[in-house]
């Protein structure tokens, strides 16, 4: 079967539904199936290539509003490239990561126009855009280009069930799930790095934090709570990413804080699986965070607050401490709990690595979606 992917972003860029469109591609292709994906032009990138795994990868030129977060197809000799192959390769069926983006209404409009069935994932669990004056344009445009998508697709399926739950807010009251996960092939090829690397003796409990420096995701939370604990715990905080916070955080480092700025994939998954703890005090409108996702194939310890799909995987104080009031203080007690008890952390990684292995994998989801693509495209 053919299947063309439309993600607004994609690698090189790093992120969660960046790397949910190269796994699930990848599984795809190991499954006999052909793939490409449809995304954004980066400088110094071909905007057209076949990548080692077999992805064929088309990249369009792009206005990169929002401080590049927002792309928007511009009219180029590329997209009329492209458009002229969509219809002469007709794929058998299309996935359209999210529903926030016009590149996402562009293909929605092209996925009819060709009669090619095509199904939305979407990755959010709450508008996009804020408050204020911007916040309420932007989510008049977020049911705008649900309501003009929805018209096009087959369906809609979330990341997790709580995305589900979200898409009624736009009237999409049948949403399935096609779960994110993590990529268990490659986390179990890198090797762990050793504590000492980031300056901590193999005694100290290492807790880790990895995700953009923004105030959502509980950055600045996290770094207070942590500076809180009494003077004489054992334990140290290592910080990985790069955001608008980075300087602010940066500052902020001391014998038992450090920041180390964006890491590649291969460091950050040696940073886990040398970590004690993994915590994302997030109050993001996440889908369902990657990293948690990571963090348990890792076998490291999970705190994570309850924002997307973190509650599917954190359903009990038997796989992690979830955080369902996200304050400064709740944060503390969760760190004390964890750092003072290495006997339940070792109960918990266990338990979210076994629940890990038999729900939130890419065999399934690729499963599910192939189920879903088989029943369009009798």
């Amino acid at each position: 079967m053919k299947f063309v992917i439309f993600s607004a972003q994609y690698l090189p860029t790093v992120g969660g539904v960046e790397r949910y469109t190269n796994s699930l591609a990848r599984e795809l292709i190991q499954n006999g199936h052909s793939v490409a994906v449809v995304t954004s032009a980066l400088d110094n990138v071909p905007l057209r290539e076949t990548d080692s795994d077999g992805i064929e990868i088309f990249r369009l030129p792009c206005l990169m509003l929002m401080g590049g977060r927002f792309p928007v197809i511009k009219p180029s000799a590329e997209k009329r490239a492209f458009d002229s192959w969509f219809r002469q390769n007709k794929p058998d069926f299309c996935v359209i990561q999210t529903r926030f983006y016009i590149n996402s209404i562009y293909a929605a409009h092209l996925c009819r126009k060709h009669s090619v069935p095509a199904i939305v994932i979407d990755h959010s669990t709450s508008h996009l855009m804020g408050d204020g004056i911007i916040g309420r344009i932007g989510d008049m445009y977020e049911h705008f280009a649900a309501h003009y998508i929805r018209k096009r697709v087959k369906g809609f399926y979330g990341v997790s069930k709580q995305c589900a739950v979200w898409l009624r807010h736009f009237g999409i009251d049948d949403a399935g799930i096609l779960y994110n996960c993590a990529n268990l092939e490659a986390i179990s090829g890198i090797p762990a790095s050793s504590k000492e690397k980031y300056g901590c003796t193999e005694d100290e409990i290492l807790v880790v934090f990895a995700a953009r420096l923004i105030a959502e995701k509980g950055v600045l939370k996290l770094v207070e709570a942590f500076s809180s604990l009494p003077s004489g715990t054992n334990a140290k905080l290592v910080i990985a990413g790069t955001g608008a916070l980075y300087d602010e955080v940066k500052q902020k480092e001391n014998d038992r804080i450090s920041v180390l700025g964006a890491l590649p994939f291969n460091e950050v998954i040696g940073l886990y699986k040398a970590a004690d703890i993994f915590c994302l005090p997030t109050d993001y409108p996440e889908g369902f965070p990657t990293t948690v996702l990571e963090a348990a194939a890792c076998k490291t310890m999970l705190i994570a607050t309850d924002k997307g799909g973190t509650a599917e995987m954190i359903s009990d104080d038997s796989l992690g401490i979830l955080i369902r009031d996200n304050t400064v203080e709740n944060l503390t007690a969760a760190l004390s709990k964890a750092i003072g008890y290495e006997s339940y952390r070792s109960f918990c990684t266990g338990n979210a690595y076994e629940k890990l292995m038999q729900t939130f994998t890419w065999p399934n989801t690729c499963a599910a979606l192939l189920d879903i693509a088989n029943k369009f495209t009798k």
